[in-house]
């Protein structure tokens, strides 16, 4: 009896290469604190819409035909990256972020839809509150010394224009864990509105 696959997948808005280029010299002064961080490459910055989680590739099906008409109906939207922080207890960050400025309000909006869309085709609810923004990194280890450079650092980098992109698309992707780190492959691409 064949079992149905199984893929572990989210719905992001990836950002553009010169927002991503900027994101990475901003990485690169981070990577100079010394801490275990494994840092996201820029090729993988994207805003992060609802992590599905594993789900057979049936109801992946059902969530794409869904999530078409709904982008469709929705506008293309600009999205200005400026800023870092991190979640965490205050001095020992735990996630590294570039935040959003123009075009969270629309990304909320955007998330909320899809988010009811994905439970509509089955899937339990992420329940965290949505705070858009582009993960960095996510610290692994760090001893009192870098953990304070990290928070400086990111407090440098908190007034950094990263640039602007234009949020034209949602993509539903499919998440791999390989030994070498995770895999991203686009399952659906779903245009919104010019």
């Amino acid at each position: 009896m064949n079992e149905e696959p199984i893929w572990r997948c989210f719905t992001c808005v990836e950002a553009d290469e010169s927002v991503r280029a900027a994101l990475a010299r901003g990485i690169e002064r981070l990577r100079r604190c010394g801490a275990h961080v494994s840092w996201t490459v820029p090729e993988k910055l994207h805003v992060t819409l609802t992590f599905h989680g594993d789900q057979p590739r049936c109801r992946i099906e059902t969530l794409c035909a869904a999530l078409e008409a709904v982008c469709a109906d929705r506008s293309a939207f600009d999205v200005d990256v400026r800023g870092t922080g991190s979640f965490g207890k205050p001095g020992s960050p735990r996630v590294l972020w570039a935040g959003i400025a123009d075009g969270a309000e629309q990304l909320a909006g955007l998330q909320h839809v899809v988010a009811d869309v994905a439970r509509r085709a089955g899937m339990l609810p992420d329940t965290r509150p949505f705070h858009p923004h582009i993960t960095l990194g996510r610290v692994k280890r760090a001893n009192p010394p870098q953990r304070l450079e990290l928070t400086r650092e990111l407090e440098r980098l908190a007034i950094i224009a990263f640039g602007r992109f234009r949020a034209n698309r949602v993509v539903l992707m499919r998440s791999e864990l390989l030994p070498t780190g995770s895999r991203f492959t686009p399952v659906r691409i779903l245009p919104l509105r010019p």
